[in-house]
């Protein structure tokens, strides 16, 4: 569902799938473990969004994913770190979640 949310022309309902997938996690990691691997390609899809409330939106659910998912994260960093250091903004609002 929230991947069909994100192909929305409008960008608020691109934004309120991924903050609905952030909130999703929290308590229920054991149950995300086996389908991450269809959560990365919304994660990465909402890092290269246009929209940069969507961007925002995507970091948030990316923090709760690091939050309760430590392992599944790291292994991500190839495609997390650069996304960090080149997309305008999303850095800045990686660090004040990650705080």
């Amino acid at each position: 569902m929230i991947q069909q949310y994100l192909q929305s022309p409008d960008a608020n309902i691109r934004r309120g799938a991924m903050l609905a997938l952030g909130v999703s996690v929290e308590g229920c990691s054991e149950y995300m473990t086996p389908i991450m691997e269809h959560v990365w390609p919304v994660i990465e899809t909402g890092l290269g969004d246009p929209d940069a409330g969507v961007r925002k939106a995507t970091c948030v659910a990316l923090s709760c994913l690091c939050e309760w998912m430590e392992d599944e994260c790291v292994s991500k960093h190839e495609v997390l770190i650069p996304v960090s250091i080149t997309a305008p903004g999303i850095s800045l609002v990686l660090t004040v979640h990650r705080c």
